[in-house]
């Protein structure tokens, strides 16, 4: 095809964008400029005193929100020992009328390791487990890579993502099909660890295991916070839920928080979709089962603000403390360095218990992120500012899972966290 012919496309692609463009700035500038007025005249502001910078941060929020193509968006602002500021876009469900609120629960992906692992900290604090034991004291059986059989992993190594276990499974779509043939959902804590890493295991592939000794590399390991959330169930006798909801949710106020969606209001839950292309489609909202440890919870802003400001507060929550001083800052302490991934598109971060640090938002932050077919979550702070922010969706581009980079929405969701902290700053 030549130039010629290409002529008539590139005209037309320009005037959808200008279109697009055009479409967005009036769908979301007279919604907030008459909101605007109206509040302007219920407080009888004067139009001198009448904040334009008010009005172009919610015109940027809900265009950020458009563009991050979510069918629903839940954020807040913490500051210091609590919620500042909140707003939310959308339905819990695509199809129904009913508003996403505090309380509309969202899947929080791997924001949940930061809960597994302050569980894991409680059974340190009361001395019921040695961070530095080999592991294997903890389990039915005996966890070592098998290209490195005398070398123990310790707790400490899981929390800081050096037990050298690869998430293999999840590094592209023929992979993770392979491991679903082996049906893991149905599979206890305990079965799902053996077959996928003691070699004769039915997904047992050398590939689980990196090459190099444990303790001496950084890599990211979801199943590593398998071992971790399984040795909280050894250890305590109790369900990863059970033992949280005593712990961490009852002690927090966390109402609408569980690690199992049947335990859940179920109109109250943000209905997942993904988006193979424009439209978004709706999938089952599945319990993760063994997979729960790694990125199983489901909870509303409302409740995970309750965790952050404890976490942001040496350990405690309107006078119920569920850490001490010293595990918080242990917990909190980044000590390993990891370089950024090119196939899914990550900058170099650093490691803490459960937590990572990274430039994210063009501030230094510590926190979470988490993403899961059917949503996107993140949980930040900014120490220095004491500010905290959360942000949870319900839809994730079907390629996300395996190649961040196919998708631009990550950029807008950064923006997106970047105008929260500025705005943070403000209170």
């Amino acid at each position: 095809m030549n130039s010629k012919n290409l002529a008539p496309l590139t005209k037309l692609y320009k005037k959808f964008v200008i279109i697009s463009v055009v479409w967005l700035l009036l769908l979301n500038v007279f919604p907030v400029y008459s909101e605007s007025i109206k509040n302007k005249k219920s407080t009888s502001i004067s139009p001198d005193k009448f904040k334009l910078d008010d009005l172009k941060f919610n015109l940027k929020l809900r265009t950020l929100w458009r563009l991050t193509r979510s069918p629903a968006l839940s954020l807040c602002i913490i500051k210091n020992d609590s919620i500042v500021w909140y707003d939310s876009f959308g339905h819990t469900n695509f199809h129904s009328l009913k508003k996403v609120t505090k309380d509309t629960i969202f899947m929080i992906s791997s924001v949940t390791k930061s809960i597994t692992a302050t569980a894991l900290l409680q059974l340190y604090e009361g001395g019921y487990v040695d961070l530095d034991a080999n592991v294997s004291k903890y389990l039915p059986f005996d966890l070592k890579n098998p290209k490195y059989p005398n070398v123990n992993i310790t707790l400490r190594m899981l929390l800081y993502h050096r037990s050298t276990i690869c998430d293999a499974f999840l590094s592209g779509l023929k992979e993770a099909l392979d491991t679903l043939r082996g049906k893991p959902f149905s599979y206890s804590i305990e079965d799902l660890l053996k077959e996928m890493l003691i070699p004769g295991g039915k997904m047992y592939n050398p590939n689980n295991w990196y090459d190099f000794p444990p303790d001496t590399n950084s890599y990211y390991s979801n199943i590593g916070f398998i071992v971790v959330g399984y040795v909280v169930e050894r250890v305590s006798g109790q369900t990863i839920e059970d033992y949280c909801q005593q712990h961490i949710f009852g002690p927090l106020d966390m109402k609408n928080t569980s690690y199992h969606p049947e335990n859940l209001d179920q109109e109250n839950i943000a209905r997942p979709y993904i988006r193979p292309f424009i439209i978004p489609i709706p999938i089952p909202s599945i319990d993760h089962k063994c997979f729960a440890p790694m990125c199983g919870v489901r909870t509303s802003v409302e409740d995970l603000s309750h965790f952050l400001i404890a976490h942001m507060n040496n350990g405690t929550y309107k006078g119920n403390r569920i850490l001490k001083n010293e595990t918080i800052e242990l917990m909190h302490t980044i000590l390993y360095h990891q370089a950024g991934s090119s196939n899914f598109n990550l900058r170099d971060r650093s490691y803490g218990m459960g937590w990572f640090s990274e430039e994210w938002f063009g501030d230094e932050t510590e926190g979470h992120a988490g993403m899961n077919p059917g949503g996107i979550a993140y949980m930040v702070t900014n120490s220095s500012n004491k500010i905290g922010i959360i942000m949870t969706s319900n839809a994730m581009d079907v390629f996300e899972f395996y190649k961040i980079k196919c998708s631009v929405r990550f950029v807008f969701f950064e923006e997106l966290g970047e105008l929260l902290l500025e705005k943070g700053k403000t209170f």
